[in-house]
C-alpha cells in the first residue's frame, strides 16, 4: 500500500493497481493541466491541477465505498472506483478553456475522448474489470451519479480544492459528512442524503453559486479564454488537432512561441504576459444573447483593431437533482430558500475589450436594439 499527501485529506491511501495507473504516462499527463484555466491569471495561487484534483475524487469515492450498505455499488467497487480516478483523463490543455474547441474540432467532449484513453489504458494494463460497466458509469447512468451527480464526489472535491487554491473563502464545504450521510437505495437505483446533512448539501449549493459568480465566471478569466480559443483556432494551420489536445499547458505554450506566426506569437504573449486590452465596456442583459450575435459584433469590431474580444457571462443555478431521506421516505430536495433565490438570480453580462477606445454609445444602442428585437 502506497500513500499520497493531499493538503485537503490528510494520506490517501493506493493500492498496487491503482498505483498501476497513476505511474502511467497518460495519467501523469494531469500534473500539467490546469485545473481552472487561465483562473491563475486573476487568482495567482490557483496553478492546482486534474492530477491532485482526480485523486481527491477517487479518495471521496472510497470512502462512501467504504461504508455504504447498497449491495448494488458493492458488486460494482472496482469500476467505481477506475472511473472516479480518470474522470478526467480526457481534458485537453487549460481543462474547460480548451473544451469549446475539443468539441468543434474532434466532434467529442473530454468525457469521450477520456473514455477512449481509459480503456486503452486498462488494456494495456490488462486489469480485470467488466469493461461493459465502466464504459456505461464513465459515460453517465444513475449509478455514476456518486461521482458526477448534484453531490457527486467530483464536485466535492472541486469546490473544496478550488477554493482553497484560490484563496477565497466560498467553497469550505464538509465533503466528507456529506459522503458519511450519502446512501444508495438498490430498489429505487437512486443516491440519497440523510436529513441530518440537510445543511450540508445547503453549504454546497451555495457554496458553488458563490465560486460561479467570482471564480469561474470571473470576466478576466474569460477574456484570455476569448484569446486562447482564438489561439487555437489559428494553431490548427500547424497541428493536427488530436494532437493539439493531447499537449499539456507548457508544452502547448512553448510550441506555439516557436512558431514563425506573427499572429501567434502576439497572442501567446497575450496569455504568458498577462497584457489585458485596454478598453472595456459591460452590459447588464435582460435577454439571453446568442453566440452568432455576439460573433456579429465581434466581427465588426475587428475590423477596426483586429485586438478587440467580446463574450458573454452567464452566471445562474440550476434546480438541484439532489434526493433527500425524511422520515423513511425519500423524495426530491425541496425548494428551500437558498435554493429558490440562487435559481432566480440569473446574471447576463456581456463584456468587450479592445486595444482601441471604444464607442461606447454605439455598442450601448446595439444591446438595445436588440433587446427591443427580443421583447
Amino acid at each position: 500500500m502506497k500513500v499520497i499527501k493531499d493538503p485537503l485529506y490528510g494520506f490517501i491511501d493506493i493500492n498496487r493497481k491503482i498505483k498501476k495507473i497513476i505511474e502511467n504516462k497518460e495519467f501523469q499527463r494531469l500534473r500539467y493541466i490546469k485545473q481552472l484555466g487561465f483562473s491563475y491569471l486573476v487568482y495567482p495561487s490557483a496553478v492546482h491541477t486534474r492530477f491532485e484534483h482526480s485523486l481527491g475524487v477517487y479518495y471521496l469515492t472510497s470512502l462512501f465505498l467504504e461504508k455504504t450498505k447498497s449491495k448494488v455499488i458493492k458488486e460494482l467497487k472496482d469500476e467505481l472506483l477506475l472511473v472516479s480516478l480518470l474522470h478526467d483523463i480526457g481534458h485537453g490543455p487549460f481543462s474547460h478553456s480548451s473544451e469549446e474547441y475539443l468539441k468543434e474540432f474532434l466532434g467529442k467532449n473530454h468525457e469521450e475522448i477520456g473514455l477512449e484513453i481509459a480503456i486503452e489504458l486498462l488494456d494495456r494494463l490488462d486489469l480485470n474489470i467488466d469493461k461493459k460497466l465502466f464504459k456505461e458509469i464513465f459515460l453517465g447512468n444513475n449509478i455514476s451519479k456518486l461521482i458526477d451527480g448534484g453531490i457527486g464526489t467530483d464536485r466535492l472535491d472541486y469546490l473544496k480544492r478550488d477554493a482553497y487554491h484560490s484563496g477565497v473563502e466560498f467553497g469550505k464545504v464538509d465533503s466528507e459528512r456529506i459522503i458519511k450521510n450519502l446512501e444508495f437505495d438498490d430498489d429505487n437505483l437512486e443516491y440519497f442524503i440523510e436529513e441530518k446533512a440537510i445543511y450540508d448539501v445547503y453549504s454546497l449549493l451555495f457554496s458553488r453559486y458563490l465560486m460561479y459568480k467570482t471564480v469561474y465566471m470571473h470576466k478576466t478569466s474569460l477574456l484570455f479564454d476569448k484569446i486562447f480559443g482564438e489561439l487555437l483556432l489559428l494553431s490548427l494551420n500547424y497541428f493536427d488537432p488530436y494532437y493539439l489536445f493531447r499537449m499539456t499547458d507548457d508544452q502547448l505554450i512553448f510550441e506555439l512561441k516557436n512558431l514563425n506566426d506573427k499572429r501567434i506569437k502576439e497572442l501567446t504573449d497575450r496569455l504568458y504576459f498577462r497584457v489585458i486590452p485596454k478598453y472595456k465596456v459591460k452590459f447588464n442583459l435582460s435577454k439571453e444573447i446568442s453566440k452568432r450575435e455576439l460573433e456579429k459584433i465581434e466581427k465588426e469590431l475587428k475590423e477596426k483593431d483586429v485586438n478587440t474580444w467580446v463574450f458573454k457571462v452567464v452566471v445562474h443555478s440550476r434546480k438541484p437533482d439532489i434526493k433527500i431521506r425524511e422520515n423513511s421516505s425519500i423524495k426530491e430536495l425541496k425548494d428551500d430558500f437558498i435554493i429558490k433565490n440562487t435559481i432566480k438570480d440569473r446574471i447576463i453580462q456581456v463584456y468587450i475589450y479592445s486595444d482601441s477606445k471604444l464607442d461606447k454609445d454605439k455598442l450601448k444602442s446595439f444591446f438595445e436594439d436588440f433587446i427591443d428585437k427580443n421583447e
